[in-house]
């Protein structure tokens, strides 16, 4: 079986897209794996604070990992993140029991793609993401990793990782969500503007 997870409903057809590792649809053989991408952080932060499709942002960060027994877990990115993102948001997740043609990626990941169109035949709603994640969670399916219990180390990781990301795009509204999620972030902002005036 071939699983395919997005946050737009009503699909009859699935069309590749772009992205650094070519333009594929793509899917995977785990089911759960495509739960991260059933709805995108960014754009619900932007839904949240300005209306739904104010602003639009086509920018995605999916944090997921597997453990060495291949148990998937979902951890937040920053403070309520899983929560923020998923709760009240429906996903669609399109599933295929063969697809013609569909390649693996990388011989390491469980990630496929398909350089063509495929029509859609059936499709899951989840109506809630955030509580089939917990309901997933309570069944031991998936392991939930919160903010609040998160080492210190692991913050300031993704803190760095993301202030990177920050000093390199040109795209102002990627630049506002993680002015709006990481202090680090809003610390170099200050720096900057604290430098301009001494200039």
């Amino acid at each position: 079986m071939f699983y395919h997870g997005t946050n737009v409903g009503g699909l009859k057809e699935l069309r590749p897209k772009s992205s650094n590792q070519g333009k594929y649809v793509y899917f995977a053989k785990n089911r759960l794996s495509v739960f991260p991408y059933l709805a995108n952080p960014c754009q619900v932060a932007l839904d949240k604070k300005y209306g739904k499709g104010v602003k639009t942002v086509d920018y995605r960060i999916a944090q997921y990992r597997f453990t060495p027994e291949g148990k998937l877990v979902f951890f937040d990115v920053w403070e309520n993140y899983l929560e923020d993102t998923f709760k009240g948001q429906t996903g669609y997740i399109y599933y295929f029991e063969d697809i013609e043609g569909v390649t693996r990626l990388k011989s390491e990941s469980e990630i496929y793609g398909l350089d063509r169109p495929i029509k859609v035949k059936d499709v899951d709603v989840i109506p809630d993401i955030y509580q089939e994640l917990l309901r997933l969670s309570e069944e031991g399916q998936v392991e939930l990793q919160f903010y609040k219990d998160l080492p210190d180390e692991y913050k300031e990781k993704h803190a760095k990782r993301f202030l990177e990301t920050y000093k390199n795009t040109d795209n102002e509204l990627i630049k506002e969500i993680l002015h709006d999620k990481f202090e680090l972030v809003r610390e170099y902002e200050k720096s900057l503007h604290e430098n301009k005036n001494r200039e």
